[in-house]
Formats: C-alpha cells, sequence, structure tokens
C-alpha cells in the first residue's frame, strides 16, 4: 500500500463514549494519507480529546471569556450609574452587594472557562499552588517597595496621609482587598498565564496591562470623572502598574506575588494619595 501503520494505542475520556487516540509510529507519503483527511478521518490521526470545545483554539476561548467579562462589566457600570442610590454609599448592605456582584462578575466567566474548556478545578486555573513560597516572598518584596514609596511621597514630597482606622468597611472590602485580588485572578493569573505559552511573555504582558488599564475606562468616561489627557495619565499609569506586576508574576512563577503587590499598592495609595 505503500504506508505502514505499526501500532494503536486507544484511551477512554468521554461522557458518555470513547475518544481515541491513535498513534500512527510510522508513515511514508502516499495518495492515502490525503485521501484519509480529505474523508474526514484525520481526526483518528490527530484528535482531539475531552470536551468538543476543546477543538476550538483554547486561546481564542480565552479571549472570548474575558470579552464576555468586559461586556458584563460594562453593563455593572451602567447599572451603578443609573441607580446610584441603591449601590452606593458606605452602609453594609450596599457594600456587601457590591462586593458579590464583583465576585461574580470578575470570576464567573472564568468559572464556566474551567468547567466547561479545560475541566478542572477552579482554583487550579490560576495556579495557586505553583511556587507558592517564592510568591509569599515576592509578595512581601513588593509590599515593602510600596511602603517606602509612600514614605518617600509624604516626607519628601509632602503628601497628606490618612488614619486606615477611619476608612470605612466600604473602603476596605472594595478598593482595598476585593479589587485588587478579582483584577489579579483574571488579567495576571488567568489571561497572562493563558497567553504567555502560546504568544510568549512580552505580547502576554502589554496584551494583559492594557486590557488592565482598559477595564477603569467604562467608569471613567461614562460617570465623566476623566477625560482627556488626565483620563491619558492615568490609563498609562495603571498600564505600567500592571506591567510591573505581570513582571513579578514572571519572576516568582506565582499569582501570589502581584495580587501582594496590588493590596499594598491600594492600601499605600489611600493611605498617602
Amino acid at each position: 500500500m505503500g504506508w505502514e501503520y505499526t501500532g494503536c494505542e486507544q484511551s477512554i475520556d468521554s461522557d458518555s463514549q470513547s475518544w481515541e487516540r491513535i498513534a500512527l509510529l510510522k508513515l511514508s507519503p502516499d495518495p492515502i494519507w490525503q485521501e484519509l483527511g480529505r474523508s474526514g478521518m484525520m481526526a483518528a490521526v490527530h484528535p482531539r480529546e475531552g470536551h468538543p470545545l476543546r477543538e476550538t483554539n483554547p486561546l481564542k476561548l480565552v479571549y472570548i471569556a474575558v470579552a464576555a467579562f468586559f461586556a458584563l462589566w460594562t453593563v455593572w457600570v451602567l447599572v451603578l450609574l443609573q441607580w446610584p442610590g441603591a449601590f452606593s454609599g458606605d452602609a453594609l448592605p450596599q457594600t456587601f452587594l457590591r462586593a458579590g456582584v464583583r465576585i461574580v462578575l470578575w470570576l464567573g466567566p472564568l468559572a464556566v472557562y474551567a468547567a466547561m474548556v479545560e475541566r478542572q478545578g477552579f482554583g487550579g486555573l490560576f495556579g495557586f499552588e505553583e511556587q507558592w513560597r517564592r510568591g509569599l516572598w515576592g509578595a512581601l518584596a513588593l509590599t515593602v517597595l510600596c511602603g517606602v514609596l509612600a514614605l518617600a511621597r509624604h516626607y519628601l514630597l509632602g503628601a497628606a496621609v490618612e488614619d486606615p482606622r477611619t476608612w470605612s468597611a466600604s473602603t476596605w472590602i472594595n478598593p482595598i482587598l476585593l479589587a485588587p485580588i478579582m483584577e489579579e485572578l483574571l488579567f495576571r493569573g488567568f489571561l497572562y498565564r493563558k497567553m504567555a505559552p502560546d504568544t510568549g511573555p512580552w505580547p502576554a504582558l502589554i496584551v494583559s496591562s492594557f486590557l488592565f488599564a482598559l477595564i477603569h475606562v467604562p467608569y471613567w468616561v461614562l460617570s465623566g470623572n476623566l477625560s482627556g489627557m488626565p483620563l491619558l495619565g492615568e490609563f498609562v499609569t495603571i498600564f505600567l502598574i500592571g506591567a510591573i506586576l505581570a513582571v513579578s508574576l514572571r519572576v516568582s512563577g506565582s499569582v501570589l506575588t502581584p495580587i501582594g503587590g496590588h493590596l499594598a499598592n491600594n492600601f499605600f495609595s489611600g493611605w498617602a494619595p
């Protein structure tokens, strides 16, 4: 026949039926090979295991998950601006409502991705167990750095400081604690870690940092708080912060480092704005 088929391995991995993995140990060029592809049997030569969604480009599905989040978050911003009295303020009911909505909107698309595409536990999506000791040391180093910079702003530049004991529960829960964790899980823990193996670290850094800055734009624009050059300045600042956090993830190998650094940045930015 002009081609040699010398071995076959099969494994079962499906909800209701088997998916075959066939290992062709040796093939020589032959029209039969092309005919296999034309007849739709190429799936037997290069099968795709598991859920049918895996047949789609995995990185494309990552972008879809992030795009879904952006759409949901923009709708939430419109809701906040349309009915500020129902969601704004420092009262505990509004505080926990905003926190709950934030968790659902930021992590919901990622939970769907984990369940339908990778079929793994939600925590495994971010690699918490990878280099966690180095991650904690990295988080400590970034915390010290943020503290030193805050002290420099206060003593060298005359920046006023605020007493954290006067901050409301809403300030502690949302901008200080929850926002950094959610943002790092999405942009560094998920997007950067999924992109880097396929695109390389630099494209992953640029895209994740750009989107990290972009997610702040809907509120700035729709609320009218920022526009023109001030908006551009804030955008560039947040992009650079995102790039630094992506580098910290690259160096430490753990998402715990950018999470710790982001928490420290938000805390010390509130202490010495």
